[in-house]
Parts: C-alpha cells; structure tokens; sequence
C-alpha cells in the first residue's frame, strides 16, 4: 500500500534548454552580466552586487548580492564555469534570489521588534559525481533568518548529455511491475537503520516505520538524490538521498544523508544504464 505520508522530491533545472535563454542570465562571462545584472537587481529589490559580475568566474562566486532585508550569495563547486550545467543554474539565479528577497521582505513587514536583522542566505551548487553522459548537481541552501532561526534546505537534478530536454531518477531504471515498491522498501530499510544508529529506534515521530506495508519514503519521488561517486574510475558507486530537518523526524535530529549502494540495485537499472555503476561509495568501501 502507497502512504499518503511520502513526501516529494525537489528539483531544480530539469532542462538544460533554460540556459540557451541568455536573457535571463546573470551568467559568468556572459556580454549581457555587468549590463543586465546590475540595473535589474537594483530596479527590482534595491539589491546592489558586491562584486563585479566578471568577477564571478575566477571566485567561483556565482551571485553575492545585497539589500536592507537579505544578504545572499551562490556557489559553485567542481562545475566548468563554461559549461551547460553552469549556464543553466545561472539562469535560475534570478528566481531563487528573487523569492528569497520577497520572503525576506514578508518578514520584515510582519516583525513588529526595532532590531530587525536582514536574512542571510547562502547557497551552494556542487556536482557530486560523473559518468559518461550523466552527472547530478546537489543545491544547499543555508537560511539564516533574523529571527535567530536557521534552516537547511535540499535540492537536486540529474543532467544527461543524451537527453538534454529532461532526466530525472526514474529514467536510469527498468520499471516492471513491482520494483518501485521494492526500491521504496530498500530506502526505507536504509532509513530505519540510520534511525536506530542515531536515535535508538525506526521511528519517524514516534510513529514506527514499517517498511515492508508501508514504507513511507519514496526512492523515485522523495527527497533529492544525487548520483555517488565510486572507487572505480568514471563510474557511481550509488545514490545519496538528502533528507533536510524535518522532513522524517523532529528540527533537534538535524539532516538524514542515507547513501544506496549500487550493488543494492543494480538489477533494477535499465540496461543502458548498468555500465555506469560499478564499484562502492568511498566512504562505505
């Protein structure tokens, strides 16, 4: 039986087609930048950019930006400054920075208290792994609101050269009649494990997990998840599921990283996609 309780994966950047769209850049290198990047972000929010925008490609910086209410800056990690990925996280900076700003703004209206403290958001791209046509990109955003509350958030995507229109998780796998149920009910046995190492007992909330009726977490459509880099060369060693405070437990037990490996399930991938997985994750070896 299907829980009503699994909770949706977030992604980012499903298609790389968004970074042909050079208009919307606040791109690395790109003509447009110092012209575009700047009287937008001040028409728009009174944010001012700490640094030149040609600045960003040699730092790494994709985006630090300012105003009365937020201090937000981006990153990168391990992604080509020229590359596809890079220019279509670029093409998103507009929008994560603008809902961030209008969040910000929404709680400086509601906050009655003389010291109001600005948000500080800082966000970090990193591409976890790759091989051949295929790689995933982790996005951490930490949220440090003024209100001394700080949370941590999770987003990912799968990229694929052959399909530059969309890839998502479910592309890798051969779904016949029955393996998603069993992928649901191998990451739910990986949770309960980690449950019962980090605070004594599968529970989620005290309620506890059954993973074989119920599994509750969902390896196709929950959390983001990203492809794990291997022992062996050009290759994954498995999946790496990030679930963020909150999402299967209280705020106090902090973030759940359960790491798959791929011998685990590797009989369940599409044949096209079994030669990128081999080995183990370096840290499970």
């Amino acid at each position: 039986m299907r829980s009503t309780r699994q909770i949706q994966r977030r992604t980012y950047g499903r298609g790389l087609s968004v970074a042909l769209v050079l208009g919307l850049c606040l791109g690395v290198g790109s003509v447009l930048g110092p012209h575009f990047a700047k009287p937008w972000l001040a028409a728009r929010h009174g944010l001012t950019l700490e640094q030149p925008p040609s600045a960003f490609s040699e730092e790494r910086i994709l985006l630090d930006a300012r105003s009365p209410e937020l201090s937000y800056r981006a990153a990168s990690f391990g992604i080509q400054p020229d590359s596809e990925i890079h220019r279509a996280i670029m093409a998103e900076q507009e929008a994560i920075l603008a809902a961030y700003q209008t969040a910000a703004e929404q709680a400086f209206a509601n906050n009655t208290s003389e010291l109001k403290q600005p948000w500080r958001v800082e966000t970090f791209f990193t591409q976890t792994a790759k091989a051949g046509p295929l790689t995933s990109v982790l996005r951490s955003d930490y949220i440090h609101r003024g209100d001394n509350i700080h949370r941590l958030q999770f987003a990912s995507s799968m990229f694929s050269e052959l399909k530059p229109e969309g890839f998502d998780l479910a592309d890798i796998f051969d779904l016949q009649p029955g393996i998603s149920d069993r992928l649901d009910e191998l990451l739910c046995r990986l949770v309960s494990q980690e449950k019962n190492r980090r605070i004594g007992r599968a529970a989620i909330n005290d309620e506890p997990l059954v993973c074989e009726d119920d599994p509750v977490v969902s390896f196709l459509e929950g959390p983001p998840t990203v492809f794990t880099p291997s022992t062996r060369e050009n290759q994954f060693g498995g999946l790496t599921f990030y679930f963020e405070p909150g999402r299967i437990g209280s705020d106090r037990e902090g973030e759940y990283i359960i790491h798959v490996p791929q011998t685990t399930f590797r009989a369940y991938l599409a044949e096209p996609y079994q030669n990128f997985f081999a080995g183990a994750p370096p840290h499970l070896e």
